[in-house]
């Protein structure tokens, strides 16, 4: 299993995926492994490689305030176009993944967690909204791995009658 942050820790809200991804290293089961600094979603191909499932996290520019979650299964269905406004990477994390989709390439189990931004000019520091979203997806995310180790590791059980 992986958990990716995405973002450019330059451009303010743009970090979040980064901060969320900071707070949750070390805090996995040993199977798990946290990808933090990709500034570009094409990096998600070397990340995700090999992985049954992966958790990614980055900001969202849409007309939702700043602040607001969205949560979506991308290996059941595509990113829904409105959430997607301008980015500031040259491939988006919904590019990325209908490549991923189209090659086959797709972990089994893919989560998308898009944290509205305010600011993405150039400078540090999360919004106040953004910074307690981060927080609160993080909780989630840490919350999610664990319950979907813990259903792999008994699946790997009973298939093989030997611990996972």
């Amino acid at each position: 299993m992986t958990v990716v942050g995405i973002g450019n820790r330059c451009r303010h809200d743009d970090a979040v995926g980064l901060v969320v991804v900071r707070r949750l290293q070390g805090r996995f089961p040993l199977a798990t492994s946290t990808v933090e600094g990709l500034d570009e979603p094409a990096g998600l191909f070397a990340a995700w490689d090999g992985a049954h499932g992966v958790w990614i996290i980055d900001a969202a520019r849409c007309a939702a305030a700043p602040g607001t979650v969205f949560r979506f299964r991308a290996d059941e269905r595509p990113l829904p176009a409105q959430l997607i406004g301008p980015s500031t990477h040259t491939l988006s994390v919904a590019d990325a993944v209908e490549i991923g989709r189209a090659l086959g390439g797709l972990p089994r189990f893919v989560v998308v967690h898009a944290i509205v931004g305010r600011d993405f000019s150039r400078g540090e520091g999360l919004d106040p909204d953004v910074a307690a979203a981060a927080r609160g997806v993080a909780a989630t995310v840490r919350a999610e791995v664990a319950r979907w180790a813990a259903r792999y590791a008994a699946a790997c059980t009973t298939a093989t009658g030997h611990d996972a």
